[in-house]
């Protein structure tokens, strides 16, 4: 009786020992397919918005969420002009520098000639232009060499400081340059082609080598060592 009942409890551990094991191997199987189940819920929910997927691989059916545009929070208002202030534009001039009249040609109902009739109403449109932009203003320096009756001795005068060579450009035109290339993060190339376009300084495509000495001077004290430092950067690019 004792080795039956021994014989049974042995069987018994080692069925629990063999479900022990299989429960072991369903737990890593269960931690698995979890995982792997987490990394397919991730990847279905990332876009380019919150991942480093390109917009062309987005979904055509979902529109990704924008991402955050800084720490500043929501003001909760609406975009545009708010209920209350009072609205703003541009008002037509007093005095415009050219007006045209644009008459009728004739009558729209019957045909007739319209150059006689009485005037019934007047409509007014203006359209505000740029200007043409003016030629450049050039300066010529002359430096006068003199030689003394007395002694003999030659003196010249003296230019201006910056001044230095035959052709060069002027502090107002390297501060422009400085504005787009520094301020408006513009290339060179793209600065010097803005500068022929609007200020007529032609020739921008080859700055002369003495254009940078220009910043040292009235355009050094008004901009500091950081604008001459951009303007010789921006002439040697030019070159």
């Amino acid at each position: 009786m004792v080795a039956l009942q021994a014989g049974r409890i042995g069987e018994l551990e080692a069925l629990l020992g063999s479900r022990d094991v299989r429960i072991d191997a369903l737990e890593a199987m269960v931690g698995r397919l979890a995982a792997e189940n987490e990394e397919l819920r991730r990847r279905a929910g990332s876009d380019s918005s919150n991942s480093s997927r390109p917009p062309s691989s987005d979904s055509p059916y979902g529109k990704p969420k924008p991402k955050p545009s800084g720490m500043r929070g929501t003001s909760g208002r609406k975009p545009g002009k708010q209920p209350g202030e009072p609205g703003r534009t541009r008002r037509q001039a007093g005095d415009p520098d050219e007006v045209i009249t644009v008459e009728p040609g004739c009558c729209g109902g019957c045909g007739a000639g319209l150059s006689s009739a009485a005037v019934a109403g007047v409509q007014r449109r203006q359209v505000f232009e740029c200007r043409p932009p003016p030629p450049p203003r050039v300066v010529e320096y002359r430096v006068v060499a003199r030689r003394c009756a007395g002694c003999g001795k030659v003196s010249r005068g003296q230019a201006p400081a910056g001044v230095s060579a035959p052709v060069q450009w002027g502090p107002s035109v390297l501060a422009r340059a400085v504005l787009l290339t520094l301020a408006h993060y513009l290339p060179y190339g793209r600065a010097a082609l803005v500068l022929r376009q609007l200020a007529r300084a032609g020739g921008l495509d080859r700055v002369p080598g003495g254009c940078p000495q220009a910043g040292r001077g009235s355009a050094g004290a008004a901009h500091g060592a950081g604008a001459a430092a951009a303007g010789r950067r921006w002439a040697a690019a030019r070159r």
